[in-house]
């Protein structure tokens, strides 16, 4: 049977918009208005995802590599908005069914087809709730989640490189904007539960790197796509901002710091294009399916 494919731009967006939660605050008391439209757009977009799930429930086993490994994001987006809004038993299960997931994925999917940069989500992607556990004062599950983020990253990088050639030529061009966040979340995390500054020196400088390149590819990714196409820009750029403009306060470095804040910004405009074009055109086909009716 051939492998169906849902529609993770949603969970992308949705994700991408609670990524924002954390940088807002960096923008001082009016960004805080945005939290709101932040938080309803988002839910927004996860109900819509959620509509499209129980329609195709039947072919969720049989997605293909890609939808498997793209669906965490739905998990991350849940999480950043059950810490933000202080949900902890919510927050400590939605990250308990993310692990799971990611040895599932580990299980089944993994190393098994061409090298995907999405694979990083599954066992990667667990890291944006590194802050939320030292908020939440579970430090011993935080360095867990540091450990096993780095590991993840690791081993993916690894095969990635290996298979570099296949890499390229197996990942369409947007999801290549995944490879700004996983290293971005790590280093956020380490700057809490690491006292060596020379690793994230280290990391730093292979995030700026990353993020660079991705930086470069904006205009092929922009130009002659739909808004929805962009969705996987928006937590990547947002989370190496925030990597960015924290490590710079961290090392004490105030072009970092001021290279993070223009990267706010930029992610900032990225998020609010994807979602406002993403909303006016489900808006638009909802017209249209009504004017059919």
């Amino acid at each position: 049977m051939k492998k169906k494919d849902l529609n993770m731009g949603y969970c992308g967006l949705a994700l991408g918009l609670t990524g924002a939660f954390n940088i807002l605050k960096y923008l001082g008391g009016a960004a805080q208005a945005l939290e709101v439209v932040l938080l309803g757009s988002a839910l927004l977009l996860l109900g819509l995802f959620a509509v499209e799930v129980c329609k195709n429930r039947e072919n969720i086993l049989e997605a293909g590599d890609k939808t498997l490994s793209l669906l965490p994001t739905a998990f991350m987006a849940l999480a950043n908005i059950s810490a933000h809004m202080e949900m902890e038993k919510v927050w400590l299960l939605l990250v308990g069914i993310h692990l799971f997931y990611g040895v599932f994925f580990y299980r089944w999917v993994l190393f098994r087809g061409a090298p995907l940069v999405s694979y990083y989500i599954p066992l990667v992607g667990i890291a944006v709730n590194i802050p939320a556990a030292h908020h939440l004062q579970m430090d011993m599950l935080g360095r867990f989640l540091l450990v096993y983020g780095g590991a993840g990253y690791l081993a993916i990088t690894w095969r990635l490189l290996l298979y570099w050639r296949r890499f390229r030529e197996s990942n369409p061009l947007p999801l290549m904007a995944i490879l700004c966040a996983p290293l971005a979340l790590w280093i956020q995390g380490g700057m809490i539960y690491l006292e060596v500054s020379v690793l994230i020196k280290v990391g730093l400088f292979i995030s700026l790197l990353t993020t660079l390149s991705v930086y470069l590819l904006l205009p092929a990714i922009l130009v002659g796509s739909s808004p929805t196409v962009w969705a996987p820009l928006t937590f990547p750029t947002s989370a190496a901002a925030l990597a960015h403009l924290k490590g710079g306060i961290f090392l004490g470095s105030s072009r970092l710091e001021a290279l993070g804040y223009c990267e706010v910004v930029l992610s900032l405009g990225i998020l609010l294009l994807a979602a406002g074009g993403t909303l006016v055109s489900i808006l638009k086909k909802q017209e249209c399916e009504e004017g059919v009716i």
